[in-house]
């Protein structure tokens, strides 16, 4: 049990009112003229001494009236009945074949218990079978949305990730409960990150952290981390010459290396947003280039351009939209691996404020309160009091 405004507890005293007022008539008495009265002894004629509680009844309704009105005022909130009873166990995995290999038994057998597993794409999909991972992409960008979205601070969380510098893309994650956190650390001999374009053609880094054509043959074991080569993108035309010198450095990238940004007009179907504003809701999937606001990038998904669209520094700006691209769809030069306090650290407990807690008791104490009026009022029109 709760109170959501303890504050009107001092409210409480009032109950001492109804028996102040209760013992003061009764003490007062009533005098009858009687005739007879002469002829009883002395001692039976005296006033009764004291304090008498008569009518006990209709006292403890009028003490129940204030207390109903002060847990009314105080918004009772009994946690049994706001508490979902179902708790779950809840799996986040990041799509990555070596990881799920590694942790094939623990996940095969959350599957046959009935577990609710999950892989960290963009669509938050449901996992039906394990094999799904070699068509999905390893960017973990949706972790802090499923991580609002699926859990529940009552639930079970664990967290399936490659120990590396690049797998968390936020500097700090909310959840509603403790995560469990599996981590998977690569072998030297971990294998090269790719950006599928076509079957006969893709992207990677070199041994010098320079970006690639690879071809079938140039590597064994492959870690996809992007398929298709459109990447949709929405430039703001409304900015003048940034706008030539952006759709500029997208066509020389586009020579270079075969990528291709085709342009939409809907922000919602965009991959890659160039505005002069940072929009109200960012959506850590995407990638925003911010080119005419001085601001401090919050979010690693927002990259600031200031200085960067205008003719003496466009040579640079091919190089600058690549380079976020890369490391935005997980691509790195070299693995990193981090202590499991270095992951542990990046997540934070918080409790959940998505539904704020309202008072569920309302609904027992409104008719109770009516009732109890009505009978309290009953009782003392018929004794008149």
């Amino acid at each position: 049990m709760e109170l959501l405004q303890p504050i009107f507890l001092w409210g409480m005293f009032g109950l001492i009112i109804p028996l102040l007022i209760h013992l003061w008539n009764g003490r007062r008495g009533k005098k009858l003229a009687w005739a007879a009265s002469h002829w009883l002894p002395t001692s039976k004629t005296q006033p009764v001494q004291g304090f008498r509680l008569d009518n006990w009844l209709l006292l403890f309704l009028r003490m129940l009236l204030i207390l109903l009105i002060v847990m009314l005022l105080s918004q009772l909130f009994i946690t049994s009945w706001g508490k979902d009873n179902s708790v779950h166990t809840l799996h986040l995995v990041q799509p990555d074949p070596a990881l799920v290999e590694n942790f094939k038994f623990e996940l095969t057998t959350a599957r046959e218990n009935g577990e609710k597993l999950y892989w960290l794409d963009r669509e938050l999909s449901p996992i039906n079978e394990l094999e799904e991972v070699h068509s999905l992409s390893h960017n973990t960008a949706s972790l802090q949305h499923a991580l609002g979205r699926l859990v529940a601070p009552e639930d079970s969380l664990n967290i399936y990730l490659v120990n590396s510098s690049s797998t968390l893309k936020r500097d700090f994650y909310t959840t509603p409960t403790k995560p469990n956190l599996k981590l998977y650390t690569p072998s030297p001999e971990r294998s090269s990150q790719i950006i599928e374009l076509t079957d006969s053609l893709s992207l990677g880094l070199d041994e010098e952290g320079l970006l690639v054509q690879k071809r079938p043959g140039d590597n064994g074991e492959k870690e996809l981390v992007w398929q298709g080569k459109d990447f949709p993108t929405l430039v703001n035309r409304q900015s003048g010459n940034d706008s030539l010198y952006i759709l500029a450095a997208l066509q020389a990238i586009t020579e270079v290396y075969d990528m291709e940004f085709p342009d939409v007009e809907d922000q919602e179907d965009a991959f890659i947003i160039f505005d002069r504003h940072i929009p109200t809701n960012i959506d850590p999937e995407k990638l925003y280039f911010i080119s005419d606001t001085l601001f401090y990038p919050a979010h690693p998904n927002v990259i600031p351009l200031q200085d960067s669209v205008n003719s003496n520094a466009y040579g640079q700006l091919p190089e600058i939209i690549l380079e976020a691209l890369l490391e935005h769809l997980g691509l790195e030069p070299k693995k990193v691996e981090q202590s499991p306090s270095q992951f542990n650290a990046r997540f934070l407990t918080m409790k959940d404020s998505r539904s704020p807690l309202k008072a569920n008791a309302n609904g027992i104490l409104w008719p109770l309160l009516v009732i109890t009026f009505a009978v309290e009022r009953y009782f003392s029109i018929r004794k008149g009091l």
